[in-house]
C-alpha cells in the first residue's frame, strides 16, 4: 500500500470476523473491457528517396531545392471498429514543418510498380500496405513518416511502431 500523505493517517480496518470463520477466498475479478470502441491501429513506415526517370524524361521532375521521396506505410488494425486507410492521411514530418502527398512522385511510384496505398477500409484484425510519395527539401534527413486516421473515437489509438513490431503484434492477435 502507499504511504500515507501525512503522518498518523491510517486506513480503516473493516470488522473482525467472527472466531473460527475463515475470510473467503478474494473472487477473481472478470476482465474488465472497456466500454465502447477500443485498441491501436499499429502503422510502420519506411521512407526511400526515388527518382522517376519516366517523369525525368517529361521535364516532371522535383522542384528546385526540393526531391522526391516515397514511403512504405504498413497498417495493422487491432481496434474493434473498421478503420479507414487512405493515402490523405498520410504525411511527412521535417524540421517542424509537415508535407502531404504529392502528385507527381505518386504517380512515378505508379510507373515504376510500386503499389499505392489505395483507400480502404481495414475490419479489425485486418492490415493494408503501400507506397505514398512526397516532396520535401533535398538532403532532408530524418523525416518522421506520420499517419493519421479521420474521425476515430477517443477509445482508438493510432502508435507508430518499426516493421519489427508490427510483425510482432501481427502473430500475436493471430494467436488469440
Amino acid at each position: 500500500l502507499p504511504k500515507a500523505d501525512h503522518p498518523g493517517a491510517q486506513l480503516p480496518e473493516g470488522p473482525a470476523l467472527p472466531e473460527g470463520q475463515e475470510q473467503p477466498e478474494p473472487q477473481p475479478k472478470p476482465e474488465e473491457k472497456p466500454e465502447g470502441p477500443s485498441g491501436n491501429v499499429y502503422y510502420a513506415a519506411e521512407v526511400y528517396p526515388v527518382r522517376s526517370r519516366t517523369l525525368e524524361s517529361l521535364g516532371l521532375g522535383p522542384r528546385h531545392g526540393m526531391q522526391f521521396v516515397t514511403a512504405m506505410y504498413w497498417i495493422l488494425n487491432l481496434s474493434t471498429l473498421p478503420v479507414g486507410v487512405d493515402h490523405n492521411y498520410c504525411a511527412i514530418e521535417f524540421n517542424g514543418l509537415t508535407y502531404f502527398p504529392h502528385v507527381l512522385p505518386s504517380a512515378g511510384d505508379a510507373l515504376e510498380g510500386r503499389p499505392f496505398l489505395n483507400p480502404v477500409t481495414v475490419q479489425p484484425q485486418g492490415e493494408t500496405a503501400g507506397y505514398v510519395a512526397f516532396e520535401v527539401p533535398a538532403g532532408a534527413a530524418n523525416v518522421q513518416p506520420q499517419f493519421n486516421a479521420q474521425g476515430l473515437p477517443p477509445g482508438i489509438r493510432i502508435q507508430r511502431v518499426t516493421k519489427e513490431q508490427l510483425a510482432t503484434l501481427k502473430a500475436q492477435a493471430a494467436g488469440q
